[in-house]
């Protein structure tokens, strides 16, 4: 034998597509003839791939690890190798040849007795929205996209939203400013097409608006999403006529629609609620109509998070509807109706 050198490849290398796959095939190559010149070249234990987009040069390794030689190979023997081109330039032509190799010594890359090669697929498109809705409180942005998205979460300061908000000035007026709403997170949703928006305060009736600037926003396939402007949100919120805003941040769990007169609207907060401190409050235009209590027994209802059991509060009325100043400033009737739940206080702050 001449050393580790395997004997040389004979025969056509053939390449065949198939989506973003490439298969390249080739005869083994087995152990050469003694002659007077050697001691005869060994049957290859292994091969290598190259592929170049130059038909002479340039040609670098394929495949990851050496591909193994069949067991009792013959010369008529086919190998194969299968791999992603996604790593290849998209819609290029590329050059292959084969390596014999044995020992770790390679013989040479050889095309056999043909120059094959193949053209990677055209890159995919960018991803595209398929839809873009508010959830039913005004607090969620739901993006849905033609393809699976990875996790876009750090994202969010390459949305800009713009939609209607409300705000209270100094003489306890609502105001409904139109501007830029600012989002506090970014996250893949339970359908891996969606990406949920976190809005900062729930975005009332009116036009909403979505721009985003190109980053690092991303679909499972890696391609990234291009930046868009003023792409239109359908407006789902449902309580703007009644509610202005939540505190602290919730998102809507379920919308029962079951009864088209009385739907029935569940949501959660989503920060863990301190006990000693408890702070959740409802900003109403108008107020609960009189007697409070009795809205709040009939129509508000609160839940366990993790056994979904229903939590019976006392909701006994603590400050009757009589006028007050509040520290910035703003006058206005006020209701307070506190409960004991956890030998804590749940204070709910009900304008009137």
């Amino acid at each position: 034998m001449d050393g580790d050198t395997p004997n040389k490849l004979t025969g056509n290398v053939t390449a065949a597509l198939s989506g973003n796959n490439v298969q390249i095939g080739w005869n083994a190559v087995v152990a050469g003839p003694i002659s007077t010149q050697n001691d005869g070249w060994p049957a290859a234990d292994g091969y290598n791939v190259y592929v170049s987009t130059d038909p002479y040069w340039n040609f670098v390794k394929f495949n990851t690890s050496l591909i193994p030689q069949p067991e009792n190979s013959t010369s008529t023997t086919p190998v194969s190798y299968t791999a992603s081109t996604s790593g290849l330039k998209p819609n290029t032509t590329y050059y292959v040849r084969v390596s014999p190799s044995c020992n770790g010594y390679e013989s040479g890359m050889y095309c056999g007795s043909n120059l094959v090669s193949f053209i990677t697929p055209a890159a995919p498109p960018a991803p595209t929205i398929v839809s873009a809705v508010t959830d039913h409180i005004g607090k969620e942005i739901i993006l849905t996209f033609d393809r699976p998205m990875k996790d876009p979460s750090g994202n969010k300061d390459q949305f800009t939203v713009t939609g209607i908000t409300v705000s209270i000035d100094s003489n306890g007026k609502a105001n409904y400013p139109n501007g830029n709403v600012p989002v506090t997170s970014a996250a893949l949703g339970s359908d891996p097409r969606q990406i949920i928006l976190n809005m900062s305060t729930s975005i009332q009736n009116g036009a909403i608006t979505l721009n985003y600037t190109k980053g690092t926003v991303e679909a499972a396939d890696g391609t990234l999403l291009e930046s868009f402007t003023n792409q239109a949100v359908t407006n789902n919120n449902v309580c703007y006529l009644e509610m202005a805003d939540f505190d602290s941040y919730a998102a809507e769990t379920a919308y029962d629609t079951s009864d088209v007169s009385y739907p029935i609207l569940k949501f959660k907060y989503n920060n863990p609620i301190d006990y000693d401190n408890v702070q959740l409050a409802w900003y109403l235009y108008n107020g609960f109509f009189t007697p409070m209590v009795d809205n709040v027994n009939n129509y508000v209802k609160f839940y366990e998070k993790d056994s979904g059991e229903k939590v019976q509060l006392p909701n006994i009325l603590t400050r009757p509807n009589s006028p007050a100043t509040y520290k910035n400033g703003i006058s206005s009737n006020e209701q307070v109706v506190t409960d004991w739940y956890f030998g804590n206080y749940n204070i709910m702050h009900l304008w009137v």
